[in-house]
């Protein structure tokens, strides 16, 4: 037998709270917004540099994007590859990146990927690029080329 009691709080107490809780989501939701708002400036900004050729100019050093040196961690981006998927990086020399997926397609019994790129280096001009990575049969990093 299951006994329900009834609230101690007023109708109009249960109507504040679910407003406040509300409000927090809402909150939640817009500082979220502006984290991602932060991310997408980046990554408008390296394109912009990239396509203009600019200098670097420190840019990698402010981006906080996950490092991009573990080939486990590329063999993975490429496994999971479809058509305009994305990618951020900066690696240990200082260097950044974004990736975008342009073709996925299968060559010699495995997966090929093509995407963009553009890139900054600290000291260098920043630019684009065009490249067709492939994994094997068995998932395994083995071929890159000029896309």
């Amino acid at each position: 037998m299951t006994c329900i009691r009834k609230s101690r709080l007023g109708a109009a107490s249960v109507t504040w709270l679910m407003l406040a809780g509300f409000i927090v989501l809402l909150v939640g939701g817009v500082v979220g917004a502006r984290a991602q708002s932060a991310d997408e400036k980046k990554i408008d900004e390296i394109v912009r540099k990239a396509e203009a050729s600019e200098p670097e100019d420190g840019f990698c050093a402010g981006t906080g994007w996950p490092p991009g040196d573990s080939r486990d961690g590329f063999t993975a981006f490429l496994k999971s590859a479809a058509v305009k998927s994305w990618k951020i990086n900066s690696f240990k020399n200082g260097s950044c990146t974004l990736d975008r997926v342009t073709r996925v397609h299968q060559e010699n019994g495995g997966k090929c990927v093509t995407y963009s790129g553009w890139t900054c280096a600290p000291g260098k001009t920043c630019g684009t690029y065009k490249t067709v990575d492939c994994l094997n049969r068995q998932g395994v990093f083995v071929t890159r080329r000029d896309g």
